[in-house]
């Protein structure tokens, strides 16, 4: 089958930057939680949320910080990285709120929050 659909993964060639996720994994050790890190690399884009995007956010959360990926990847299939798992970016702590699959597209998007610290 040919595939009609605009494929936008050569449009990321040239926007595309290293970007490392470190997943924060719990678990009982001990009777004590442990957590566990594990430090993802893959090349994409990060950028802020646009306000139209933001608007559509529960109104509690609208004045945290929210980011987005844009990768060829599927963070999801490659590193098990799913809805409401917590990672560390940049030195912060957001969780996974969104996953986008637009392979038909050739690309995939995220959408992250920032943890309350």
């Amino acid at each position: 089958m040919f595939n009609m659909m605009p494929q936008m993964d050569t449009t990321l060639n040239n926007w595309e930057e290293p970007i490392k996720l470190v997943k924060i994994a719990q678990s009982i050790v001990d009777h004590q939680a442990v957590n566990n890190e594990s430090t993802y690399f893959f090349q994409g884009t990060i950028q802020p949320l646009s306000p139209k995007e933001l608007i559509v956010k529960p109104i509690s959360e609208r004045s945290w910080e929210w980011l987005q990926i844009h990768t060829k990847i599927n963070i999801e299939k490659q590193y098990n990285l799913t809805t409401n798992d917590r990672i560390i970016y940049n030195n912060k702590k957001y969780k996974i709120m969104l996953q986008n699959d637009y392979s038909l597209n050739g690309y995939y998007e995220f959408h992250l929050v920032e943890e309350f610290q």
